[in-house]
């Protein structure tokens, strides 16, 4: 019966035993239906009840939680509302019944509610996913554009004026949707806008006519202005403005790069032309317009300062509040006289000369000071002085290096290279000649180190001999303002000279700045724009030779990127071609690989033929083999077919000849190509370096063009300091009493004392600049020297390299006589090749050529620079002469006083 097990026959010796699932039936620890014993193993299996698992029925089954191994313990089903796989081993906890695997994305214990991002009824399994908008929905309850809802109504938790179940707008009167901080109010104008709405993305209100702006609190579209007194059209240029709309408040139209105005509708300060067609002005403006600006500031400073004096005859600054405060004392003391009281005015007058005494020394001090900038200008002026023999002794290096270069060249000179010698000792006499120019910026009278030399000299003797005289130099100033004025005008006659040389023109400018008789403007000249005006077409001055000369050099470097692209094609094909013909090398090494392995297989079956054939002879040879035996052997033998006839095996050994002698060509082809490939990669590289040169050359006329345009502001400040010197001459007429002359002559001379430390600044800063220029002609002529070295050394292994592979090759062509047609079409292709790469040398020695008439022709400007700085050096020392004679007078004031 069931709970019962065993073998109910008698005298089996196994009667019916209870089962053990795990208690005996009719306990409270029973859980089994039936059990049997297992045939093999002998242990009793249960049948368990649902709810129960275990060999013994001492387990809960999966979906179900309990006890079952304790007496009166039983197996429940798992409470998780249906959202659970019960047939799933670990569904739920087996002792707990708490839910561990909830479907239909419900969560809790007994699965009772959505899980998070889910939200509807649970309990039927309708949980949905959360709707949530993340740009509208606030940012801590989302992760990874997933956002969390309420799990029974699915409504989402909206940032700052976001509304809707999903957040996914704007609450009323609110736009710009999307934002960190949630929605902005519309905020439109009240009385201005038909209404508080706004457009959801731009925020633009609706405006009532003749309003506009995002709120309506500007003037309508097109127009600015206040819109509570007056609106007017932009009226922007179309052609010149960015957009038709101009600024709001001002009527300032966005013009467009080059346009100005308020209207956009003329051309823009560093542009000519008429409007809409502004050009951009010459690069040199730009460092004009700098210094005009400057000048201007100058005047506007000098204009102001002038101003002063003429309303309270005294210059403005701390000598004003010296002045006035020296009045005051003086009106004391005045009082005091008229007092009677002779104790307060000598208290007075004492306290005014502590005040002088203190400002003497002040003023020595500061002499002091400018004592010890003068011995460190001087520390500055040794330092460069060895810079020079340092660079002097680079150049004699350089030169060695070169004569070197030279021996060299004359043993690998041969008879084909003759022009390429000449050019060779052309570019070795031009360094020469750029060390003789760094040589004589060394040494000489007129050397830079002489120079500073002799201005330093001169400061140390100034510094000397006027320190105390400082307090008498502006009185003695009065003699000398005539000839001052005189040596002005002759300065001024020379600039005329030099600005006639430099821009072609005399610079007579008017009192606006116009040249009206000179066309090639000048030194002062403004056009009608009020641009700086020098050079241009007709005009033989050096500004526009040097301008000739820059876009000579552009045609050259375009001329040479040209050559380069025609180069890279050229390398182009060759490479292509090596690629063909190592493919061809690569097929045809497979082929002979192919027939190896054929000859290799003929070998073993050309063997097991011999076995054969030693085989029958034997057999043939045996004592005893019959008549028969013998006619069917040789029956057999004769009924084998060769494979080929003799004539078709005679083609084949015929067609594997001449692949194996096709194979050689094509390593000479590979060889040959290869050696083109190197031939045109340097002839890359040298037009490389012919448009580097044409760059350097660019820059040379550069730097000449910047030395014109320092020349002639070395003018402008010549003009400027005479100007100031004048002005302080005025001043001191204007001065009354005793006092007031020993102040304002402290003040103007510690002002004069500093000019000079500025002029003696630009001196040794004009010195470091030619220094570097020096040194860089030296690099520059270095350079020049080994390029010229290289190219003629690559040009004569090349021609040597193409000439030996072409007697190689014509004598694989007598070695080859079956393949003559074949080796004809490749050695016309070699020639092809040869006069292709004769092309493009021919083509790059052109350029340098060209190249070489450049630098001839930068050479005659900078000889016509070299002839201008000594114009301006003899303009200098006139100047020095002329301070040389205030300097003697002012001596002989101070010996009569």
């Amino acid at each position: 019966v069931d709970g019962f097990y065993g073998n109910p026959v008698l005298g089996s010796g196994d009667h019916c035993r209870p089962c053990p699932c795990p208690g005996n039936p009719g306990s409270n620890h029973f859980n089994g239906l039936s059990c049997q014993a297992d045939a093999t193993s002998g242990q009793i299996v249960c049948t368990c009840r649902r709810g129960y698992t275990g060999s013994r029925c001492d387990q809960c089954a999966p979906g179900h939680y309990g006890n079952p191994e304790q007496p009166g313990g039983r197996c429940l089903p798992c409470e998780c509302n249906n959202n659970i796989d019960p047939q799933e081993p670990g569904s739920c906890d087996s002792r707990s019944g708490e839910c561990l695997r909830c479907l239909y994305h419900t969560d809790g214990s007994s699965c009772s509610h959505c899980e998070r991002g889910y939200f509807g009824n649970a309990l039927v399994q309708d949980c949905r996913l959360c709707t949530c908008v993340p740009s509208g929905t606030l940012e801590s309850v989302c992760h990874e554009g997933r956002c969390h809802c309420d799990r029974q109504s699915g409504g989402c938790p909206c940032r700052e004026n976001v509304t809707g179940h999903s957040c996914d707008r704007c609450s009323e009167d609110h736009w710009n949707y999307g934002q960190d901080g949630g929605c902005v109010p519309c905020s439109c104008d009240q009385q201005h806008a038909l209404g508080p709405h706004c457009n959801l993305f731009t925020g633009q209100c609706q405006c009532r006519p003749g309003f506009g702006g995002k709120r309506c609190t500007e003037c309508e579209q097109l127009h600015w202005g206040d819109p509570r007194l007056e609106c007017r059209e932009c009226s922007c240029d179309p052609l010149g403005s960015e957009t038709p709309q101009c600024e709001r408040k001002t009527g300032q139209c966005e013009c467009r790069e080059g346009v100005t105005g308020r209207r956009c509708n003329e051309c823009a300060r560093g542009f000519s032309g008429d409007f809409p067609r502004c050009v951009p002005c010459h690069p040199c403006f730009q460092l004009w317009d700098d210094h005009v600006c400057m000048i201007k500031r100058d005047l506007d400073h000098i204009q102001y300062t002038v101003q002063k004096i003429l309303e309270s005859g005294i210059t403005p600054g701390d000598g004003d509040t010296r002045i006035k405060e020296l009045e005051k004392n003086l009106n004391k003391v005045l009082d005091l006289i008229a007092a009677g009281d002779s104790d307060g005015v000598h208290r007075l007058i004492a306290q005014s000369i502590d005040d002088l005494s203190t400002e003497i020394l002040l003023t020595n001090g500061r002499l002091t000071d400018i004592g010890q900038e003068v011995n460190a200008t001087a520390g500055k002026d040794e330092e460069l002085k060895q810079i020079l023999n340092e660079l002097e002794k680079e150049l004699r290096e350089v030169n060695a290096t070169v004569a070197h270069k030279q021996e060299l060249l004359d043993k690998y000179l041969t008879s084909g290279f003759s022009d390429q010698f000449e050019k060779v000792k052309k570019y070795y006499r031009e360094s020469l000649q750029a060390e003789d120019r760094c040589n004589s910026s060394v040494s000489g009278p007129d050397s830079p180190v002489e120079q500073s030399n002799r201005t330093r000299a001169i400061t140390e003797q100034l510094l000397n001999t006027k320190k105390d005289e400082l307090l008498r130099v502006l009185a003695a100033q009065n003699s000398s303002l005539n000839e001052l004025q005189q040596n002005t005008r002759d300065l001024e006659n020379k600039v005329h000279g030099v600005s006639d040389k430099v821009c072609g023109g005399h610079s007579n400018s008017s009192s606006n700045g116009s040249c009206p008789e000179s066309q090639c403007g000048g030194a002062g000249c403004r056009d009608d724009q009020g641009n700086h005006a020098c050079g241009g077409e007709g005009c033989n001055g050096t500004a526009s030779a040097a301008l000739g000369a820059l876009n000579k050099a552009g045609n050259v470097s375009e001329r040479l990127n040209t050559a380069n692209k025609e180069l890279q094609g050229v390398m182009k094909k060759l490479q292509d071609l090596a690629s063909l013909t190592q493919n061809v090398k690569n097929q045809t090494m497979n082929v002979l690989t192919k027939a190896q392995k054929k000859k290799e297989y003929f070998e073993i079956n050309n063997k097991k033929l011999k076995d054969f054939i030693k085989n029958i002879k034997e057999f043939l040879n045996e004592e005893g083999a019959d008549a028969e035996s013998i006619e069917k052997v040789a029956l057999q033998v004769l009924a084998i077919s060769l494979p080929l006839n003799r004539t078709t095996l005679d083609k084949m050994i015929v067609q594997i000849n001449n692949s194996l002698t096709n194979l050689t060509n094509v390593g000479g082809i590979v060889n040959q190509t290869s050696q083109l490939i190197r031939d045109a990669k340097k002839l890359l590289e040298n037009a490389k370096d012919a448009k580097n040169r044409a760059v350097r050359v660019n820059d040379l006329v550069n730097n000449t063009k910047q030395a014109l345009d320092v020349s002639e502001q070395a003018i402008e400040k010549a003009k400027k300091a005479l100007k100031e010197a004048n002005d302080n001459l005025n001043s001191t007429k204007n001065a009354t009493s005793e006092v007031e002359e020993r102040l304002l002559q402290l003040e103007d001379d510690q002002m004069d004392m500093m000019m000079r430390l500025n002029n003696l600044s630009l001196g040794v800063e004009a010195l470091r600049n030619k220094t570097e220029m020096n040194r860089q002609m030296a690099k520059d002529a270095q350079a020049l020297a080994n390029n010229a070295t290289l190219q003629a050394s690559s040009l004569e292994q090349s021609l040597n390299d193409t000439e030996r592979r072409y007697q190689e090759l014509l004598l694989k062509m007598e070695s080859l006589g079956g393949n003559s047609g074949n080796l004809n079409s490749i050695h016309q292709k070699a020639q092809d090749m040869k006069k292709n790469a004769e092309d493009l040398l021919n083509n790059a020695m052109n350029g340098i050529q060209q190249l070489d008439d450049l630098e001839k022709r930068f050479r005659n400007n900078e000889d016509r620079m070299q002839q201008q700085r000594d114009e301006l050096e003899d303009l200098k020392q006139n100047a020095t002469s002329v301070r040389d004679a205030i300097q003697d007078k002012l001596q002989k004031y101070t010996n009569c006083g």
